[in-house]
């Protein structure tokens, strides 16, 4: 009898192809710590893959002095079964030469099972283990999947109860809104409100364009500040002491040492002051060069500001022409994103409050970059619509076209709600 040894290279178990350990690379062990390796979750169980791999490693030692000892186990017992086939002519003749050749040859079919078992039992036990590990990494990510899915339903509904209370107050913020707009709105019959210490104090309009501009720079800044509406119409006298001509904004104060008032009018002056009182958050660029190629194109924003007026007073298309012809020096300007670059700088705040008034424009004709030639101040009249600072400071489009209709008709309210 001739007993061979079984050394396949790989075998097929439950439909599906094993390697055996001796030739099993480190990429197949350190499967487990890149499984899942996008998961958040599962991020955190990499980190101990290390440990798993040196389990494996370990395991895998075992199992192949476990198969060395199978092999020189079945070694000997196939050199009994060879003996046991010498002496098989004596079967008929001793009884003990054929009870010896029995259990000699019960001996060389435990080998043959062994020898053919052994390497199929090594990956039967490291696929075991495998799979235990893998299966375990899969049950975290999937609890992880299902923490983040709950999570996300949770989300969802806080957003949903907030969208619910912002529609259950919005009235009622409307109607606090007027009361504290009443409070602070002053004519000729007023009285100067005391000034308080530590607190800056605008004066404004609402719809005033440079007031918007003072508002912007205050609100990307996050500066605290009061606010007193001035009505344009009829300024009290004791805001012309103030400010003689009459105009907002206006910035005013109580100086921390020597605890006199001061004040600051013109858009362009006081959110430069602003700028450099609260360093911290620059709006300027750095740059001197930059900063004053930016101011060169804030100054010279007057030629646009007159051409939009004259749209506003006559709709005639020459008008519309002038308009378009005065922002393509803005257009070409633009660069990136922003005038400021990659988020809005200085000059994105000081033009921004009469492109916010395109809009009021389109009654009568005019939409920004109807022609298609002016692309990129499209884009960037886009990010500052979505833009935080514009979103908080602005005030509601159809509020500004109400008294956008009250100007036509030679009496604006600036109280329009």
């Amino acid at each position: 009898m001739r007993l061979s040894i079984i050394g396949s290279k790989t075998r097929t178990l439950s439909n599906r192809q094993y390697v055996p350990p001796s030739v099993l690379s480190n990429d197949t062990l350190n499967r487990l710590s890149t499984i899942s390796s996008r998961d958040e979750g599962c991020r955190l169980l990499s980190e101990v893959s290390s440990e798993e791999n040196k389990l494996l490693q370990y395991l895998k030692e075992i199992l192949e002095e476990r198969v060395l000892l199978d092999k020189q186990y079945a070694q000997n017992l196939q050199e009994l079964a060879a003996k046991a086939d010498r002496i098989a002519c004596l079967t008929k003749t001793n009884s003990m030469a054929s009870i010896c050749h029995k259990h000699l040859m019960q001996w060389s079919q435990r080998a043959t099972a062994i020898d053919s078992s052994v390497d199929q039992f090594r990956c039967d036990v490291l696929d075991i283990l495998l799979q235990n590990l893998l299966e375990q990494k899969n049950d975290l990510k999937k609890f992880f999947e299902d923490e983040k899915r709950q999570y996300e339903v949770e989300h969802q509904k806080a957003q949903n109860n907030v969208t619910e209370a912002e529609k259950h107050y919005s009235n009622a913020a409307k109607t606090y809104v007027a009361k504290n707009n009443e409070l602070t709105k002053f004519t000729a019959c007023s009285e100067c409100p005391p000034l308080k210490e530590n607190q800056l104090r605008l004066y404004s309009m609402r719809f005033c364009p440079f007031v918007r501009r003072v508002k912007l720079v205050l609100a990307a800044k996050n500066i605290p500040y009061e606010e007193v509406f001035i009505n344009l119409s009829d300024e009290p006298e004791w805001y012309l002491k103030k400010n003689p001509v009459g105009e907002v904004p206006l910035l005013e104060w109580i100086d921390h040492d020597s605890k006199e008032i001061r004040s600051i009018p013109e858009s362009l002056i006081i959110s430069n002051y602003l700028d450099d009182l609260y360093s911290e958050h620059r709006l300027h660029p750095i740059d001197p060069y930059l900063k004053a190629k930016q101011q060169i194109l804030t100054e010279g924003f007057g030629d646009v500001r007159s051409a939009f007026y004259k749209v506003f007073g006559n709709s005639e298309q020459n008008n519309f022409e002038d308009l378009n012809q005065s922002l393509t020096v803005y257009e070409e300007a633009l660069h990136d994103k922003y005038f400021g670059g990659s988020k809005p700088a200085m000059i994105d705040y000081m033009l921004w409050p009469w492109f916010e008034l395109f809009p009021t424009l389109k009654e009568i004709g005019f939409v920004l970059n109807a022609d298609g030639k002016l692309p990129k101040l499209g884009n960037w009249f886009k990010e500052m619509q979505a833009n935080d600072v514009v979103r908080k400071t602005k005030v509601p489009d159809e509020i500004i076209q109400k008294f956008v209709h009250t100007v036509g008709e030679g009496k604006p309210d600036y109280d329009i709600e």
